[in-house]
Formats: C-alpha cells, sequence, structure tokens
C-alpha cells in the first residue's frame, strides 16, 4: 500500500524514514522512539496576480541527523565499508547446552559455596531426635500407659493399670527381640508416692490370677526394693516368662523376658533328706551336749516353715537379720530362728507395728482398691475388721492377711500366729461371711 508524506504529499516508499521530497521523518511504528524535531522549509506565498514566478529548483536534502543511540538492545549497523568492531559481550545466560562467555557474567555471578556432608548429616540427626523426643516418643509411652495387656509372643500379661483399675504414667518402654530369640519387655512407671503399694497389690494378682509364682522373696514394706523375681510357663511350650521388679522414691520398673526354658518348682527329695540330716546331727549335739542358754537379755523367735514363701520370703530373712545385726539360722524342717537381744525385739516390733499401720491408710485412701472405710484392729494385730461399703477384692485380703501376722511372729507365738480377718457391713454393722482365719485359709487358697 502506498504512503504519502503528510507535509508535502509526496509518495514514500514502504520502510522509509524520511520523506524524499521534503525531509520530513515519516513515523515509526508502534515501540519506537518518537521522531525528532526536523527542520522543514517555510511555505512560500503564491505569486500576486499577473506576477512572475520562477520555478521551484529541486529539492534539497534534509540536514543531517546528529547520531542517535540505537534502542536497547538492538544493534546499529555501521556505515558502509566502516569497521565494525566486535559487539560487547552479552550478559544474559548462554542458552542450555552451549558454553558460557567467560566475562562480565560469569564474574558476576558467583558461585554458593555448597553445604558440608557433616554438616548436613548433623542437621539431619539432629531433626531426627526432635522428631523422636516431641511426637514419636510421647505417643509410644502414651500407648503403653493405655495397654491392659502387654504381649509375649502367645502369652499377655497385665499391666498395673488394668490391675489398679488407676492411670499411672510411663516414662519409658521398649520391646527388644535378642538374636537367641529372647524377647526383653521394660516398662518404667512414673510413680512418686505408694509405689510399695502399688506392687504388692499387682504381684498378689499376678499370683492369685495369672500364674506366676515368687522366684526370690518380695517385700514391698519399703521405700525401695530391688531384684523381686516371679515367673511363669508361657502358653507355647518349652517357653517360659521372667518377671524382675525393681521400685524406688521415683517409680518402679517391671522387666518381662520371654525364651525357650523349662518351670520348675524347687523341692526336690534329696535337698530335703540333706537338711533332715543336718537337723538330725544338730539335734544329737543338743542332746549330747546341752547348748547353755542364751543370755538373760536374749530371745529366740521361731518363723515357721510353713510361713515361710509366704508371710515372709527366705532372702528376705536372712537380710533383715544381717541389716539390723542379730544371728540367724535355718533349722532342718524349713524354718528359721532368729537369736537378738530384747532391745532388738521391741526395736522390730515397733517397724513391724508402723509398716503395718501404713498398709491400712493405704487400703483407706484406696490405693489398692476401693470398698474399705474404716479398719479396726488391736495391739497385736490378732484381730481386724474391715468395715466396707461393697465387697472388697481379694487383694486387699491377700494384704492384710499376709501381714498381719508378722508382729505376732516377733513377739515369739511362731506357729500360733494367726489373725481374724473379718469383713463387716459399714452401714448394717453386719459381719459379711466367716472370718478368715490367716495366713492358713490364704495359703490353702493359693495351694488349691
Amino acid at each position: 500500500m502506498a504512503k504519502f508524506c503528510k507535509n508535502c504529499g509526496a509518495p514514500v516508499d514502504d520502510g522509509a524514514r524520511f520523506c524524499p521530497g521534503c525531509g520530513t521523518v515519516m513515523e515509526e511504528a508502534p515501540g519506537q522512539a518518537p521522531p525528532q524535531q526536523q527542520y522543514a522549509p517555510p511555505p512560500q506565498a503564491a505569486p500576486p496576480p499577473g506576477q512572475y514566478m520562477p520555478p521551484p529548483g529541486p529539492p534539497q536534502a534534509p540536514p543531517p541527523r546528529p547520531p542517535q543511540a540505537p534502542p536497547p538492545g538492538r544493534p546499529q549497523a555501521p556505515p558502509p565499508g566502516q569497521y565494525a568492531p566486535p559487539p560487547p559481550p552479552s550478559y544474559a545466560p548462554p542458552p542450555p547446552g552451549q558454553p558460557a562467555y567467560a566475562g562480565a557474567y560469569a564474574q558476576q555471578q558467583k558461585k554458593k559455596l555448597p553445604i558440608p556432608k557433616w554438616l548436613l548429616l548433623v542437621i539431619i540427626a539432629a531433626a531426627a531426635v526432635v522428631v523422636v523426643i516431641f511426637f514419636v516418643l510421647p505417643n509410644a509411652l502414651g500407648s503403653a500407659a493405655d495397654k491392659d495387656y502387654f504381649t509375649l509372643g502367645p502369652d499377655e500379661v497385665p499391666s498395673v493399670k488394668l490391675v489398679l483399675g488407676e492411670d499411672r504414667a510411663v516414662s519409658n518402654y521398649s520391646d527388644k527381640r535378642s538374636s537367641n530369640g529372647v524377647q526383653t519387655l521394660e516398662i518404667r512407671y512414673k510413680v512418686e508416692e505408694d509405689q510399695n503399694l502399688d506392687m504388692e497389690k499387682y504381684v498378689r494378682a499376678l499370683m492369685s490370677e495369672y500364674g506366676f509364682l515368687n522366684t526370690t522373696p518380695f517385700d514391698f514394706t519399703g521405700s525401695e526394693g530391688e531384684a523381686f523375681g516371679f515367673a511363669k510357663e508361657s502358653e507355647e511350650e518349652g517357653n517360659v516368662i521372667l518377671l524382675e521388679i525393681n521400685y524406688d522414691e521415683k517409680g518402679y520398673d517391671l522387666t518381662f523376658k520371654r525364651g525357650e526354658g523349662t518351670f520348675t518348682v524347687l523341692d526336690t527329695p534329696e535337698e530335703v533328706v540333706e537338711e533332715e540330716v543336718v537337723e538330725e546331727e544338730v539335734v544329737e549335739e543338743e542332746e549330747d551336749e546341752p547348748a547353755p542358754p542364751p543370755a538373760g537379755d536374749m530371745v529366740e523367735i521361731l518363723i515357721p516353715a510353713s510361713y515361710v514363701g509366704y508371710v515372709f520370703n527366705e532372702d528376705f530373712i536372712t537380710k533383715q537379720a544381717s541389716d539390723k545385726g542379730f544371728e540367724c539360722k535355718k533349722n532342718g524342717d524349713g524354718s528359721y530362728t532368729y537369736i537378738m537381744t530384747e532391745q532388738q525385739q521391741k526395736d522390730i516390733l515397733k517397724d513391724t507395728a508402723e509398716s503395718q499401720t501404713i498398709i491400712f491408710e493405704g487400703i483407706k485412701s484406696e490405693q489398692l482398691g476401693p470398698g474399705v472405710s474404716e479398719i479396726e484392729y488391736n495391739d497385736d494385730f490378732s484381730e481386724i475388721i474391715l468395715y466396707t461399703t461393697i465387697d472388697v477384692s481379694m487383694e486387699i485380703i491377700f494384704v492384710v492377711g499376709f501381714t498381719s501376722p508378722q508382729y505376732q511372729i516377733y513377739q515369739g507365738k511362731g506357729e500360733k500366729a494367726k489373725t481374724n480377718l473379718s469383713t463387716v457391713d459399714y452401714g448394717t454393722l453386719e459381719q459379711k461371711g466367716d472370718p478368715f482365719l490367716c495366713p492358713d485359709l490364704l495359703i490353702a487358697f493359693l495351694n488349691q
């Protein structure tokens, strides 16, 4: 399409920047720099009528334009025949696959130093520890605290929560299996008071309801204890479950182990015969040469064989004698004899009475279960009445029945140390059932 100069009307070729007639700069395409003011000759006035007017001369070339800087990004072509210097280096990054220009761009793009591998590993490890501490571990401990049973292979053992009927916080829980197939389950309960009452009730339930037998003597009357052992046969033949209990002022640890083994109650005839022979020799010596009676301030206390393992544990018997500094002898029939001063006897009676009253207070505060509102007892704990609002659990009966005769044992009553344990309705004051003769009825119940 032909173009015409808007100043003089001369035809202009497509792409021309100046009018060939008057030199007027043609309009540039959108996006180009606006045209600069160009020189245009003044229009000539028309001649007066009748006056000669010379014809116009040839069009003059417009004055040269001052050099202009090329638009950004558009290189200017040099005049014909003039040397063109190489273009300045581009600061744009090279296309993919082409080598970078080693110029100012390479200098400006500084390399970022990579993170050392050891620092990256430390960061990852720290993040993993944070995740375990704040997310994984609390969830695992909370799950362990809510369990009613712990699983050991095909076996289930009750949790403390299930036996007590109350929540106990778990501060550590692990379940591991060794290369030889032994499963070890460790639970740490965080309890800051009445740990001994918790464990007394727990082990009584294990023995009376879940088939555990004690393998080492246990005594939960103190503020701490360790290495109390229990065991039972696994549901899978040829395997056993072992339990060890340790407790202190901050809580208690239960460690269950399940693996191959046999479960045998150590009551072999050979041991019995050997002990009887030793007893016969001792008796003969006493008959031939009677030992002089102890001094006036010395007393002998017999712990009957039938009470060993129930009212007393063998390790506890020997350890108590060692701790308190009096003599202890094991007799041929399985009984034990304490030989102590009268002052030592008074001390042990005082300690036993205090321990028994602490147990009673724990029962009334429902540490071993609800139901007991008041407990009435005499000086030597041979008569005890539990005033109840509901039927009390066997755990409470076991605790009272096995601990109360101890005071009479230390008095020197031997086999005559018995306790009549009665339960009375707290509202009607009517007796509930027959009294328990402790520990005889309880021992018979456990041996069923």
